[in-house]
């Protein structure tokens, strides 16, 4: 992800490994993607983090969306940066409280979309969650600052109800 630009606190550099995969006719795979894709990833929670607190740690969910976010940047031409938006359907289908350690699949149905499903599964294969129809929206790096540093005034009009221009009673609270 730091190739396409995402800078992330040591929290959320989880990935160990992705490799995308892309079966062929003959179910061989192939190391370049094409329509309707995937990416494995192998995820760990940083050292420091505690997994006991959450079903799924916030981390490994978000390194999931990393690795869909990784793989819809390969098909479109340079679109920014990635933010996901909507989530179409989540299930909690294992029992996950403490891992440290899970392997993600991360589905891409049609490269002109910017959303796919990410697949959580732990160490041994078992399925712990699966987000479908997650959505991202593409922002340049100059509009996602601006979308967060933007201040818009809006003028206001001057009052023409003549009951809001006659002296009114006011009640102040104070604290001492």
């Amino acid at each position: 992800m730091g190739l396409l630009g995402y800078q992330f606190g040591p929290s959320f550099q989880c990935v160990e490994w992705c490799s995308d995969i892309a079966p062929t006719p003959e179910g061989s795979s192939s190391s370049w993607l094409e329509a309707g894709k995937e990416a494995l990833a192998k995820v760990r929670l940083p050292d420091g983090l505690d997994p006991g607190r959450f079903l799924l740690h916030p981390a490994l969910l978000d390194a999931g969306f990393q690795v869909l976010a990784g793989l819809i940047a390969r098909h479109c031409a340079p679109c920014g940066s990635l933010l996901p938006i909507a989530i179409g359907n989540a299930d909690m289908i294992g029992a996950s409280a403490g891992a440290r350690v899970v392997l993600i699949r991360a589905v891409l149905p049609d490269p002109d979309e910017p959303s796919g499903a990410v697949y959580i599964y732990d160490e041994t294969g078992s399925p712990l969650l699966s987000v479908k129809n997650l959505t991202f929206r593409a922002l340049e790096a100059q509009s996602l600052y601006a979308y967060f540093r933007t201040i818009e005034w809006e003028p206001a009009q001057p009052a023409t109800d003549p009951s809001r221009t006659q002296p009114s009673a006011w009640l102040i609270f104070a604290d001492s």
